[in-house]
């Protein structure tokens, strides 16, 4: 799932509580566990260079100029899902702007996890891997782009329709 999908539908999650941003970043987060269950574009082996599976199945990124590379395109694309919740959520459908950004965090914090995990194999994040990993149903048939586009445009109109 791409970086930009799960900060816009963090955001859409997070604007149901508009006055609540421990629920907000609670609906931010599990939006992001939710989607990743559905089939999806495996964004990490499709884009990611430094992206590596060893023997056993386990990811890592390689550290080197291709690493570099990745880091500032998933910057960007986060950039682009934080701008688009913005213009949708606050600008557009005038969600606090604090919510807004609790629920981007939230909605990419899983996937900052995984990174954090492929480069310390920390005890405390194994089982939230596992599981992360369990649930995901990824695809590198770009046509799972429209899953993708599905989810935005139905997180924005569902809000959008709510009030």
């Amino acid at each position: 799932m791409t970086l930009t999908t799960h900060a816009i539908v963090g955001a859409a999650a997070a604007s149901f509580f508009p006055t609540m941003p421990y629920a907000a970043f609670a609906a931010g987060f599990a939006s992001h566990l939710l989607i990743d269950s559905l089939p999806h574009w495996d964004e990490g082996s499709a884009v990611l260079r430094s992206m590596r599976i060893d023997p056993q199945g386990r990811r890592d990124m390689k550290i080197g100029k291709s690493f570099v590379l990745d880091l500032l395109y998933l910057a960007a694309e986060s950039f682009v899902g934080l701008a688009a919740g913005i213009l949708f959520f606050s600008v557009w459908l005038q969600v606090p702007l604090a919510i807004v950004l609790v629920g981007v965090v939230a909605g990419l914090l899983p996937d900052a996890l995984h990174f954090v995990y492929f480069k310390t194999r920390s005890v405390l994040l194994r089982d939230f891997e596992r599981f992360h990993a369990y649930i995901q149903h990824e695809y590198t048939n770009k046509l799972y782009l429209l899953v993708e586009a599905a989810l935005v445009a139905g997180a924005v109109v569902l809000r959008a329709a709510i009030g």
